[in-house]
């Protein structure tokens, strides 16, 4: 005799119907036809899951993936040795930098040496703080210059660079501000007009001097962007001519 499939049992078995209004609902009478009733097929077997873990927090706080962990031992992470760099330096484009040319290390390097880490971790001198990695500016010009043999000229190109940008971000933060105050009043007084035209004139006229406000805005917007842009290339200008000096 041939066994027959899940698929084939689950087609052919029968429906039973729960009646959801009835005051015992539990009670359940097959093929009837109720108010708000729902087909429910029986169950003649119980499907098991796939998912290994019930709910997302299981999951999370889980540890999987290797068969040390499997079986409960706990894996560990170690590092063997360190390989040393020596990186060369050149001029850098860091417009933090208060004065002077900015200073970065090169892509050219040179190894020194390979050790490891307990041994580097009990020869290696203490860390310096902030304050002693600072450069002061002389300090930088005479190291790109004798060290790293860098031009007076690369050196004074870095300098002219990090001012200009200094400079447009300065005009950025005045300009945002100055536009953000002129927005603020044109939008309050659009409101204020708004008000009064509508109480006053009809729809015609309305609309007329409405056209005419926005168009007042906009040209004062205009106005104010040329300034804007003028006073940047100005400031431009003469931070050039002070550099070139």
């Amino acid at each position: 005799m041939k066994s027959k499939s899940n698929s084939e049992f689950m087609l052919r078995r029968p429906n039973i119907t729960i009646n959801e209004d009835d005051a015992n609902p539990s009670l359940i009478r097959p093929n009837k036809k109720y108010r708000r009733c729902v087909s429910v097929p029986t169950t003649l077997f119980d499907v098991e899951s796939i998912l290994k873990w019930k709910t997302v927090d299981e999951s999370l706080h889980s540890t999987y993936g290797s068969e040390s962990s499997n079986n409960g031992e706990r894996g560990g992470l170690r590092f063997k040795n360190v390989v040393i760099r020596e990186y060369a330096r050149t001029v850098g484009d860091n417009p933090s930098c208060s004065s002077g040319p900015p200073v970065s290390i090169s892509w050219e390097y040179t190894e020194i040496g390979e050790l490891g880490v307990e041994e580097y971790e009990s020869t290696r001198p203490a860390r310096r703080s902030h304050f002693e990695m600072v450069l002061p500016r002389k300090v930088r010009q005479d190291m790109l210059k004798r060290e790293w043999n860098i031009t007076q000229r690369e050196i004074a190109e870095s300098v002219r660079r990090n001012v200009k940008i200094k400079n447009q971000r300065k005009a950025t933060v005045n300009n945002l501000k100055k536009a953000t105050k002129m927005e603020e009043a044109m939008e309050s007084l659009s409101r204020k007009l708004k008000r009064l035209v509508l109480l006053q004139k009809p729809v015609s006229a309305q609309v007329r001097d409405l056209e005419a406000k926005l168009d007042e805005s906009q040209r004062m917007r205009s106005k104010l962007r040329l300034q804007m842009q003028m006073a940047q290339e100005y400031e431009e200008a003469s931070t050039e001519e002070n550099s070139s000096s």
